[in-house]
């Protein structure tokens, strides 16, 4: 069985605690193209998914595969008073904005850098599959853990491709995308993984 690590922003990782969030997606390392026939230019790749698919795989695992979260952390030499905490460590998704004149003084260290030994939170992969980017429904964006703003559409980087109207989670998810990727990211639609995935251990 395979295990492997996979880093998420503090609030992707409360969203994952309260079962928010039971999806993710990583761009493909790299994008598949394809040749136009008419003027034999390398053009992004505009076939099957399903095809795509077969013909690739997945580095984050299969169905029945676990992977473990990478979070911000610091080590502590006491348990922190927080529901999810680890002997040991402590977690900047348990602090909230307003705890942050508490925790400022915490060694904190990026997500990349966590060992195994400091994860707390470990996965089930249900199901994977490739996808464009801007294909995500509604449902979707919901399941990845992301809050609309009533009334906002993705105002932090307005793309031609955005679905005005109030907001949505497929807007908060557009938003969300820019900000850990770049401003163009999303006008790229780029092809993705879809992990699907469910928390262990309750």
């Amino acid at each position: 069985m395979k295990d492997t690590p996979l880093m998420f922003k503090a609030d992707m990782v409360r969203a994952i605690w309260s079962g928010r969030k039971t999806m993710t997606r990583r761009p493909l390392r790299v994008q598949p193209e394809s040749v136009d026939e008419q003027t034999m230019k390398i053009i992004p790749f505009n076939g099957s998914a399903i095809f795509l698919q077969s013909q690739i795989k997945c580095p984050y695992g299969a169905p029945g595969d676990h992977l473990w979260v990478k979070e911000t952390f610091a080590p502590c030499l006491e348990k922190e008073n927080k529901p999810n905490s680890k002997a040991g460590f402590t977690y900047r998704a348990d602090w909230s904005v307003e705890d942050d004149i508490n925790v400022r003084d915490f060694p904190w260290q990026s997500a990349m850098f966590m060992p195994k030994i400091a994860a707390r939170i470990h996965l089930e992969i249900l199901a994977v599959r490739v996808e464009r980017l801007q294909d995500i429904s509604e449902a979707d964006a919901q399941a990845e853990g992301v809050s609309p703003i009533p009334g906002h559409g993705p105002a932090v980087y307005p793309s031609p491709h955005a679905h005005r109207g109030s907001g949505t989670h497929r807007q908060a998810f557009e938003r969300l995308w820019m900000e850990i990727n770049d401003p163009e990211s999303w006008a790229l639609n780029p092809w993705v993984w879809v992990v699907m995935f469910k928390k262990l251990g309750g």
